[in-house]
């Protein structure tokens, strides 16, 4: 058992230095504006295929990640996870979803990159834009 949690230990740590490094050079990139051009690029390539069904669905999908979805659905799993005994899993949970907004602002703050203009007369948020 020790031998197996150590390995999962290990793949765990080196997945998170991994994910933490290609973070680290993407906001490099953004933040020496070097990724403008794809995300133009990009823009445009979705503005030109977008409709109106699709902009329903995709703003439908986004609300996912609101907090107000979000919230009660941590509370429900972490409750699940309290009902079959699974202590650490419901702290870990709960930890990482009061921690990733609070990560999110800080991120937010240290960068400021501006959001880009919405298309389709939708409200742009308050927030700025990376690294959402």
């Amino acid at each position: 058992m020790a031998d197996r949690l150590g390995r999962r230990m290990g793949v765990g740590l080196l997945a998170a230095v991994i994910v933490t490094v290609l973070f680290g050079v993407l906001a490099s990139e953004v933040h020496e504006g070097e990724t403008q051009h794809f995300d133009d690029a990009l823009r445009i390539t979705v503005y030109g295929i977008a409709s109106p069904r699709a902009t329903t669905v995709l703003h439908a999908i986004t609300q996912l990640g609101s907090p107000l979805f979000l919230l009660p659905m941590t509370i429900v799993c972490a409750l699940s996870f309290l009902h079959v005994r699974r202590i650490r899993g419901a702290i870990l949970l709960t930890v990482t979803m009061l921690g990733v907004p609070v990560l999110n602002w800080i991120l937010k703050s240290w960068f400021q990159r501006p959001r880009p203009l919405p298309f389709f007369g939708l409200t742009m948020p308050a927030s700025y834009s990376f690294p959402s």
